[in-house]
Formats: structure tokens, C-alpha cells, sequence
């Protein structure tokens, strides 16, 4: 698990990236983001933050956080 590598190396840095992706995520919903938004908002924001390849890396991403981070809830 890449996060767990994150935080032998930085501890809590797991912690901060997934209190980061939910702030986000209920600023976007408090603002009537519906759930087709939020992941497009979500992943353009970790596309520009992460600096990642390209974009599909980004909703990869975003996907794991609605499946594992109950990001959704």
C-alpha cells in the first residue's frame, strides 16, 4: 500500500492527503454538487495538485477514495 509507505517515510501523511480529498469533497457538496460533479471536480483537482500523467490517473485516484475513504457518505 503506497500510503503506508507514504507514512513510514512522513508519518500521518495518509491522514492529511485523506482529510484533504474530504474537505474538498463536502465544500463541493455543501455547494450542490451532485455525485457526476464531484468526481469530475475531484479528479481535476488532484490532476493539478498531484501533477500527475494524465487524467485518468487522477480518476483512478478518485475512485479508490469512493470505495476505501467513504467519500461519498
Amino acid at each position: 500500500n503506497r500510503f503506508a509507505e507514504l507514512d513510514k517515510v512522513k508519518p500521518y501523511t495518509s491522514d492529511t492527503i485523506f482529510s484533504q480529498v474530504k474537505t474538498y469533497y463536502l465544500q463541493l457538496k455543501s455547494n450542490g454538487a451532485d455525485q457526476n460533479q464531484i468526481f469530475t471536480a475531484l479528479s481535476d483537482w488532484i490532476y493539478s495538485v498531484a501533477n500527475v500523467k494524465n487524467n485518468e490517473v487522477a480518476e483512478i485516484f478518485v475512485s479508490f477514495f469512493i470505495q476505501n475513504c467513504e467519500v461519498y457518505s
